[in-house]
This record gives C-alpha cells, sequence and structure tokens, in this order.
C-alpha cells in the first residue's frame, strides 16, 4: 500500500478542469466534480514530492499546463483492471461514474487534495485533466510505459513497477525485494536474474517482450529465492536487518565464490555465518574471504 501524505483522508470531491476534445478538433475544458483514484499497482505516493508540489500551488508557481492523465473508474473496471480510492480502499460499484483514476500525476493531485485541507475556504480547481480510454490491461500497460520512458521523475523501481502488468514471476519477485524490503533494483535483478538488464533489454521487456527475462537461466529464480531465504534466517527473520542484504556486494560476492562450486555447496556454508560479522563486510572481496573461512 502507498504512503498517506499528512493529511488522513485523501477521498474527497474536487472540483476538476477536464479537457476535451470536440469534433471539431477543438479543445474544451469543461469543470466537474469528481474523486480521484487510483490503479492498485500505482507508484507509493512520495509525501515530500508532494509537498514541494503543495508549495508551488500555495506560491502560484505551480505549472498547470503539464497534464495529469486519468481513466474512468467505470471504463477501468469494466475491463477487469483492479483500481482503489485515493485512501487505496474499494470503490462500491454504484460509485464508479463519480472516481477518476490517475494514471500520471498522483502526486500533484495529492497537493491539491492537501491544500483543499489546509484552505477549506478557497480551494482550487485541480487543472489540465485528461482522459484516456483503456480497452483491456494492456492498454493501461502500454501507456505507463510511454509515458515511465519520458518522465523524469520515474526512476528505475518505478519503471519495475509497471512490469508487475507483465505477470512474469521474475518481475514479481524483484518487485518483492523492491517493496519489502527496500533493495534496490538493480541489486534485485542480480538476485533474481543474476545481472542487470541493458537498457534496450529493458525497455524491450516493458513492451511485453517478457522472452527477454524467460530466456535467462530459469534456474536463477530458485537460486535467487534460495540466496533471500537463507539471509532472512541469518537476519533472524527480522525485516530492519534484511536491509543488510540490499548492499551490492552480498549477491556479487556470492556469484563470484559460486564459480567451481555448486550453489549448494556455497548456501550451506553462508548458513554457518555471523549476522554480526556480516555487517564487517564492506566489499564483494570480503564477502568472499568470510565464505572462504567459515568453518
Amino acid at each position: 500500500m502507498g504512503k498517506k501524505s499528512s493529511h488522513e483522508t485523501k477521498n474527497v470531491l474536487m472540483e476538476v478542469q477536464v479537457r476535451v476534445d470536440s469534433d471539431e478538433n477543438t479543445i474544451k475544458k469543461e469543470i466537474e466534480t469528481k474523486y480521484f483514484g487510483l490503479l492498485e499497482d500505482n507508484r507509493i505516493i512520495d509525501p515530500k514530492r508532494v509537498d514541494l508540489f503543495f508549495k508551488k500551488i500555495e506560491e502560484g508557481n505551480y505549472i498547470d499546463t503539464y497534464p495529469i492523465m486519468c481513466y474512468k473508474a467505470d471504463n477501468l473496471a469494466a475491463a477487469e483492471i483492479k483500481i482503489t480510492d485515493f485512501d487505496r480502499n474499494a470503490i462500491p460499484a454504484d460509485k464508479l461514474s463519480e472516481y477518476l483514476i490517475i494514471i500520471d500525476g498522483q502526486h500533484r493531485v495529492d497537493a491539491y487534495i492537501k491544500y483543499k485541507e489546509v484552505n477549506p475556504d478557497k480551494p482550487l480547481i485541480v487543472p489540465n485533466v485528461n482522459i484516456k480510454e483503456a480497452n483491456s490491461i494492456d492498454d493501461v500497460r502500454k501507456f505507463l510505459v510511454a509515458i515511465n520512458t519520458a518522465g523524469k521523475d520515474w526512476n528505475d523501481s518505478d519503471r519495475w513497477h509497471v512490469a508487475r502488468n507483465l505477470n512474469n514471476e521474475a518481475v514479481d519477485k524483484i518487485n518483492e525485494l523492491i517493496k519489502k524490503y527496500g533493495f534496490n533494483q538493480s541489486v534485485a535483478q542480480k538476485i533474481y536474474l543474476g545481472r542487470r538488464l541493458l537498457k534496450k533489454e529493458f525497455s524491450s521487456l516493458l513492451d511485453g517482450n517478457v522472452s527477454i527475462i524467460n530466456n535467462l537461466n530459469k534456474e536463477r529464480i530458485e537460486i535467487g529465492d534460495t540466496f533471500i531465504s537463507v539471509c532472512l534466517e541469518l537476519s533472524g527473520d527480522d525485516k530492519d536487518n534484511m536491509k543488510l542484504f540490499a548492499k551490492r556486494y552480498f549477491i556479487e560476492g556470492f556469484d563470484e565464490f559460486t564459480k567451481g562450486r555448486t550453489h549448494k555447496k556455497v548456501f550451506e556454508i553462508m548458513k554457518k555465518l555471523n549476522y554480526d560479522d556480516l555487517k564487517t563486510v564492506k566489499s564483494k572481496d570480503d564477502f568472499e574471504v568470510m565464505l572462504k573461512n567459515a568453518k
């Protein structure tokens, strides 16, 4: 679930400036009253980014020409795409027509909702809301790919989150490490793919070419699962302690030490290590030496 910003509920009615393309190929902007919602797989909202936009709105420096992209909730529900309200709760079927589901611009909308809470007597209209139509989850995924490729505020962890729509086991494992334990996406890739995808490969994956991943060593997912399982055992099944293994040199040292050895044998060696000793590791070579000397 996404983090909430400082305001408790974000499921509030907002005045929205909706851009409409008319039959005459001209642009009209209509004012509507709507709730906002999210795709179930929307990026986690960063309160710091919300506050940055909130400050710009307060100062009158928000650039409202940049579009906020949405789908109608009833459109997505009809296409069996999972959606929620802004508080991450289910939207009642009889309320779907009242919601717009944000595909790009959730931090900006959140900032406008916060502004309304702080300034209840002078709420602002959410500007330049564009509505798209989707016939399937594939339509949504393709649009997400187009946005995150161009969007400057999207990082690679966000892009891996978009890849969840591919319903690929390795992708899901990578996202779990990113979300559950805070692993960097590049480290998560090394654990479950054996290497980081090239930029061209990653773009192809986001376009739906899952063979990019499926053609890699299929045993790697099992290796990755066991590596994480052993790390959990060493960390005492403590989520905070697991952050230690998010450092790149553990998986890199593991892979290097495994050359000429079976993974089963290396995992047995790894289980002999002490968590406090592992905190002294500062490089791939350090971890290899520790594995070599394990008794």
